[in-house]
């Protein structure tokens, strides 16, 4: 029986972890967002959002190398603890290019496939 409970509970978990990632992505996009620096460009910030957008987009259509995303989860494990304090531009546009990475534009990210261009 207990066998049976974690077989359902790993098919559901993998079900669910991309939805997962999305919610934490989505939180840290908006405390990021909340605390942009006034030297941001409004196209800079339009980028940063759009980036999240298409990242969020091939999440859910399954298209993410999770090889991809790691570059992404320590750029925003770097920047988590400094939220509060304030961003710097360099760190916002660290980000928009690592999101943008993750849903599968700009350069690739060495040993990670190609979601879509």
């Amino acid at each position: 029986m207990l066998l049976v409970l974690f077989g359902i509970g790993a098919v559901t978990l993998a079900l669910n972890a991309n939805r997962m990632l999305a919610w934490v992505f989505q939180r840290l996009e908006a405390q990021v967002t909340a605390k942009m620096p006034a030297d941001v460009t409004p196209a800079e910030r339009a980028r940063f959002s759009a980036a999240f957008a298409d990242l969020y987009r091939s999440i859910e259509e399954g298209k993410v190398d999770p090889a991809a995303v790691q570059p992404l989860q320590r750029e925003l494990f770097a920047v988590s603890t400094e939220i509060d304090r304030g961003l710097s531009r360099e760190q916002v546009l660290r980000l928009t290019e690592a999101a943008e990475r993750a849903a599968g534009h700009g350069p690739p990210v060495p040993g990670a496939a190609r979601g879509h261009t």
